[in-house]
């Protein structure tokens, strides 16, 4: 069965399972046997991948440039509003510590292989999956903490100094409809440039493209993770370890609503808010200037 064919059956088997969901049919266990399907699917790749990580691994050298990474490929100018707004006061906030990635700066912090450059310049990959292979390529290489560029962020945050954690992301109590379960989010994820993991997922993509020119799952960085996770001991008591009671869909729930003040002081005060994932592909409504969608764009969202 060819690339193009898997991607067809595991996407129509998804949306088969949200319906029912949608129904409250679905438990975890359907989701489960899912996740199980795409896995054997992957098995040759992880055993490749596996074999590749073991040669590689031993030549890991700490470069922790202690910054955190956002990217938006056309360059910044080039962005939506909302999100021009969002990375202008990510970079008030994280100063110097911030570097904003682009298609014309990528090459001074990555060492991504020529084959999988080609492969997205000739649109076989794409830009969902050479999103995730960039942000494990920039971790790998230098540490520091990836963050999207539709996350909004308060000073709050700055107070936990995550750029000296050996492993972040945000963690919840758990979502069974993804295979990440709640235990890590690829939006907000980084660590230690030494951390196995970010070493594992980079290798992942390195021989998969090799050997693929498409992605069989829309999630597949997730269940690469997830095989590392299951494979490492030490990973999984880094996990166990996280704080698992954030609460990062705030915004995305009232985006379009009138700004709540209750909901902007307990971003600018409480941890657990004090990063939210939004959106810039709905529409807001146009007539809603008191949205915090606008009040996100007039950078009016700090106490």
């Amino acid at each position: 069965m060819n690339d193009e064919l898997l991607y067809f059956t595991t996407t129509k088997y998804r949306q088969v399972i949200r319906v029912l969901d949608k129904l409250k049919m679905p438990n975890r266990k359907i989701y489960q046997s899912y996740f199980n399907f795409v896995k054997k699917l992957l098995k040759k790749d992880f055993e490749i991948a596996d074999k590749s990580f073991l040669i590689e691994s031993n030549n890991t050298e700490k470069k922790h440039s202690k910054k955190y990474w956002v990217m938006w490929w056309q360059g910044l100018n080039e962005a939506p509003l909302i999100v021009q707004s969002n990375i202008k006061r990510m970079k008030k906030i994280l100063n110097n510590d911030l570097v904003i990635i682009s298609k014309n700066n990528f090459q001074k912090y990555t060492d991504i292989s020529d084959n999988i450059l080609n492969k997205f310049n000739q649109g076989k990959i794409s830009f969902t999956s050479f999103s995730d292979i960039m942000r494990f390529n920039l971790l790998k290489n230098n540490g520091g903490i990836w963050i999207d560029s539709t996350v909004v962020i308060s000073k709050r945050i700055k107070k936990e100094n995550l750029l000296n954690k050996k492993f972040f992301s945000l963690c919840s109590e758990g979502k069974y409809q993804f295979v990440s379960d709640g235990r890590w989010t690829g939006w907000m994820i980084g660590g230690d440039s030494t951390l196995g993991l970010f070493h594992y997922v980079d290798t992942f993509y390195k021989e998969y493209f090799k050997r693929h020119s498409k992605i069989i799952d829309y999630y597949i960085v997730d269940y690469v993770i997830d095989h590392y996770y299951e494979n490492n001991k030490s990973f999984q008591n880094i996990i166990k370890s996280q704080q698992k009671k954030w609460k990062n869909s705030e915004f995305m729930k009232a985006l379009y609503k009138p700004k709540s003040e209750k909901l902007i002081y307990k971003f600018n005060n409480e941890l657990t808010y004090s990063v939210q994932k939004i959106t810039y592909k709905k529409k807001p409504n146009v007539n809603k200037n008191d949205s915090l969608y606008q009040a996100i764009i007039n950078d009016d969202i700090d106490i």
